[in-house]
């Protein structure tokens, strides 16, 4: 008897499936789930898709001759190329096939995140895209949500999150910082914090870069958050030992680079709050055993 064919897990396993296909060439239409009637929409205007899994497949073509012809044609039509650049060209082994992407719900993100072994997900426009949090990840997020800790309770300011504390930015948009910070007078009731899903944006969102990370994929992330009303953002980088400071929501893209030999402080989302970096990035845990 031939074993049944696993089911691929992610959209690396279905790219590598259909032979590697260039992504521009796949196109996003009913993903997964396509059938022969919804091929008639390119073939009346021969555009040469084949139908193989589920998924439609333009038979080889320019990419720019390509968006033209489906913008002439099928307007409103995305390939799998403009998808992932749109979620910040994530890896393709991180975006989850089950479900299809741009079907997926805040049910499925909780099944994940509750479910065993547990996944950290994120919801991105029906798109569950996994975190990549490694152990050095995890283990500077722990000393950083110490050290916070130790500041807020002390100054009763508000809530520390971990990574597992999931964030509702907009509608479809679920993050998990890695760390997170909410003062007390801005949670939108009293046990706003303690919900499965938390309706609202953090004070300061704290991302510890993995190396799966890509800029756009951060650049992305950290306007969501101030979008949403977040003011202040920390991005950890543990391979060179830096922070980059982002304390203006108008300005998203204009950073502060600090240093292992400078202190991070908190302003004025986190009130005395000052943490000279040598002592984050020399804490025990992150080095070699002595």
């Amino acid at each position: 008897m031939t074993p049944a064919t696993a089911e691929p897990d992610t959209l690396a396993d279905v790219v590598a499936a259909l032979g590697d296909v260039p992504l521009h060439r796949i196109l996003f239409t009913r993903l997964g789930t396509a059938t022969e009637d919804d091929g008639w929409a390119f073939w009346d205007h021969k555009i040469r898709a084949e139908l193989v899994d589920g998924v439609f497949v333009v038979k080889a073509v320019d990419r720019d001759i390509l968006r033209e012809l489906l913008d002439q044609f099928v307007p409103g039509t995305l390939t799998l190329a403009d998808v992932v650049e749109r979620l910040g060209d994530v890896p393709l082994d991180r975006i989850l096939w089950n479900p299809r992407p741009g079907t997926a719900t805040e049910a499925d993100q909780l099944r994940l995140l509750d479910g065993e072994p547990k996944r950290l997900v994120e919801l991105v426009d029906g798109i569950l895209v996994e975190k990549p949090m490694g152990q050095r990840e995890g283990f500077v997020a722990a000393s950083l949500i110490a050290l916070l800790w130790t500041h807020v309770r002390a100054h009763r300011l508000g809530v520390v999150g971990a990574p597992d504390t999931l964030l509702r930015l907009a509608p479809g948009t679920q993050r998990l910082p890695d760390v997170s910070f909410t003062a007390w007078a801005n949670l939108p009731s009293a046990d706003a914090h303690l919900q499965r899903v938390g309706r609202y944006a953090p004070d300061l969102a704290v991302e510890i870069l993995s190396p799966t990370n890509r800029p756009a994929e951060i650049d992305r992330k950290r306007r969501e958050y101030f979008a949403a009303g977040t003011k202040l953002v920390w991005e950890v980088d543990p391979e060179d030992r830096t922070v980059a400071v982002y304390a203006d929501p108008r300005r998203p893209d204009l950073m502060t680079l600090l240093r292992e030999t400078d202190t991070l402080d908190g302003g004025t989302v986190l009130p005395g709050f000052a943490l000279p970096l040598a002592e984050l990035f020399d804490d025990p845990q992150l080095n070699p055993r002595p």
